[in-house]
C-alpha cells in the first residue's frame, strides 16, 4: 500500500482560512462540524444535509462546490483502484477552482479565493495521482503548496494549516527516495524536511480544529508503511477507530497494523468484526473493505498454523475478488498466502497452482518475487510442531 503516499505527494488541502473569511461565520463552521463528523463516519447523506446549509447560505461561494465532492472524494478513498469516480470528483475541483479564481480577479489578496483554490488544486493532485498522471499531480501540489505557505505568513497561529506544510515536508523528504522517478523534481521541491513534517502532523492532530482527523491517518500511514513502527501506528489508529468508530477504512486499517505488529489474535477479532459489520450491511462495509479483512485473518491464521482454516476466508477472498473483476492487490496476495497453507499441509501440487496464478495476478508486495521463490523450495512454516498438529486435524 506504500502506492497511497504517491497520492499524496506534495498535495494537501488547507484545513481553513481566515481574516474576513467565509470561516468568521459561525453557522458555517457549525453546518461544516456536523457534515465532517458524518462524512468520516461515512455517512453520505447525513454530510450533504449538514452542507447543505452552506449552499443555501452562500450559493455562490467555493466552498459550497468543495464540501459537495467530498463524499465523492470519500468513495475514491474507500476504493482507490475504482477509478469511475475520479472524473466527477475532478469536475467538482474544476468548478472550485473556477469560482475561487472570479473571486481572486475580483480581489488578489482575497483569503477565501486563495485558500480553495490551494484546496481544488490540492485535491486535483491527489486524483491525478490516483490515474497516475504523476508530474500534473506534483504540479498542482507545488502550486497549492505556494498558497498554504502564504496563508500560514498571514495566520501563523492557525494550527490547521501546518497540514499541507507537513505532508510536504514528511512526502517530499521521502518519495525521492523510495520511487526513483521522482528524483529529478528534487530540486523543485526544496528544504523538505521528513522529521518536521510528522512534527507537524501532530501538532494539527493536538491543536488543529478541522484537520485532526486527516492528520491522525496520515500519521498512521507514515508509521505503517514508512517508518514501519507499528507502536506508534497503532496509537493513531486508536484514535480514529475511538474518534469514528463507523469509519470502515479506518476499522481495516487497524488491522493492518496490529499485522505489521504480530498481533495475530487481536487481528483476527478486529477482521472478525468488519466482517460482521458487511454482514449487518453497515455502509462502507463492502467490496474493499471485505477483501483486506478476509486476507488478514487468512493470513493471520496462517501465522499461527492454523492452515486448514486459513484457506477458507483466503478462497473467499478469491472469490469475491475475482467477482469484482480485480487483477491484483489482496486477490494476488490471497494467492500466494493459499500456496503457502497448502505447502503447510503438504499437499504440494495444489500450492504449484497457487503461486502460478499468483503471477498471473498484478504484482503487489512483491508477491511475484515470493512465488516464485516457493515454486523453487515450498514453503516450510516457522514452527513445525504447529504445522504438523493442522495436518493431523486436517480432514
Amino acid at each position: 500500500m506504500r502506492r497511497l503516499a504517491l497520492v499524496l505527494l506534495l498535495v494537501a488541502a488547507p484545513a481553513v482560512a481566515g481574516g474576513g473569511s467565509i470561516l468568521d461565520d459561525p453557522a458555517f463552521v457549525v453546518s461544516v462540524d456536523r457534515g465532517l463528523a458524518r462524512l468520516y463516519d461515512l455517512d453520505a447523506g447525513g454530510a450533504r444535509a449538514a452542507f447543505a446549509e452552506v449552499r443555501r447560505r452562500y450559493p455562490d461561494h467555493p466552498a459550497v462546490e468543495l464540501l459537495d465532492a467530498l463524499p465523492g472524494w470519500w468513495a475514491v478513498q474507500l476504493d482507490p483502484d475504482d477509478r469511475s469516480r475520479l472524473p466527477a470528483v475532478e469536475a467538482a475541483m474544476g468548478r472550485v477552482l473556477a469560482r475561487a479564481e472570479r473571486r481572486l480577479a475580483a480581489d488578489p489578496t482575497d483569503a477565501d479565493g486563495r485558500f480553495f483554490k490551494a484546496a481544488a488544486l490540492g485535491f486535483r493532485g491527489r486524483l491525478r495521482s490516483l490515474a497516475g498522471d504523476w508530474i500534473p499531480a506534483a504540479w498542482d501540489g507545488k502550486r497549492a503548496l505556494d498558497l498554504v505557505r502564504d496563508l500560514q505568513a498571514e495566520q501563523p497561529r492557525n494550527a490547521d494549516l501546518a497540514f499541507g506544510l507537513g505532508l510536504y515536508d514528511y512526502y517530499a523528504a521521502v518519495i525521492p527516495d523510495e520511487y526513483p522517478v521522482f528524483k529529478p523534481l528534487r530540486p523543485f521541491f526544496p528544504h523538505a524536511d521528513r522529521g518536521r513534517g510528522v512534527r507537524l502532523l501532530e501538532q494539527v492532530m493536538a491543536d488543529g480544529r478541522f484537520a485532526r482527523t486527516e492528520s491522525a491517518y496520515y500519521l498512521l500511514l507514515i508509521h505503517l508503511y514508512f517508518e514501519e513502527d507499528y507502536a506508534r501506528a497503532l496509537r493513531y489508529a486508536a484514535w480514529l477507530r475511538r474518534e469514528h468508530p463507523g469509519n470502515a477504512l479506518f476499522h481495516v486499517y487497524e488491522a493492518r497494523a496490529l499485522a505489521g505488529a504480530g498481533q495475530w489474535e487481536r487481528v483476527a477479532a478486529v477482521c472478525e468484526e468488519v466482517l460482521a459489520r458487511q454482514r449487518q450491511g453497515r455502509p462502507g462495509y463492502d467490496g474493499p473493505q471485505v477483501e483486506v479483512a478476509l486476507y488478514h485473518l487468512g493470513r493471520s491464521l496462517l501465522e499461527r498454523g492454523r492452515f486448514r482454516e486459513a484457506l477458507v476466508p483466503l478462497q473467499r477472498l478469491e472469490s469475491l475478488a475475482a467477482g469484482r473483476g480485480r487483477r491484483g492487490g489482496f486477490r494476488t496476495l490471497g494467492q500466494l498466502r493459499q500456496g503457502m497453507a497448502r505447502d503447510a499441509l503438504e499437499e504440494r501440487a495444489a500450492a504449484v497452482a497457487h503461486y502460478r496464478r499468483a503471477l498471473e495476478l498484478a504484482d503487489t508486495s512483491q508477491a511475484h518475487r515470493r512465488a516464485r521463490g516457493y515454486l523453487g523450495r515450498p514453503f516450510a512454516p516457522a514452527a513445525p510442531p504447529a504445522a504438523a498438529a493442522a495436518r493431523a486435524a486436517a480432514p
